[in-house]
């Protein structure tokens, strides 16, 4: 298997479901594949194209992980008011920007199409 830029894959939707899910930590796959190529869809903010011997494309994408396609966060009290009454299951979570989640050395979900 190996990274390819000519070819392209078209996922319609999010809703659509992912073949795999692999955890993988965003620096190394940089680090190892380069840059991810910016999603035009405000779904993701990047993804990698894979294609392997059958010439088959393989897509990793991270879902609906950042900022970009969450929205802004909001304020800080928030969060913390959240922390202070509610369980520790229904507190909403504060979502990295695109550059902090892809310079990040902690092991993230990544989808596989």
């Amino acid at each position: 298997c190996w990274r390819t830029m000519e070819r392209t894959l078209y996922v319609q939707s999010s809703w659509k479901m992912p073949t795999a899910k692999i955890i993988l930590s965003p620096t190394k796959l940089i680090h190892s594949f380069g840059e991810p190529i910016w999603y035009p869809n405000p779904e993701s903010s990047g993804y990698l194209l894979f294609e392997d011997n059958n010439l088959d494309l393989i897509m990793l994408t991270e879902p609906h992980s950042t900022t970009f396609s969450r929205g802004p966060n909001k304020d800080d009290e928030y969060y913390q008011e959240q922390r202070t009454r509610l369980k520790k299951h229904r507190r909403e979570p504060k979502y990295p920007s695109a550059d902090e989640f892809w310079s990040t050395d902690v092991p993230r979900t990544f989808y596989i199409y």
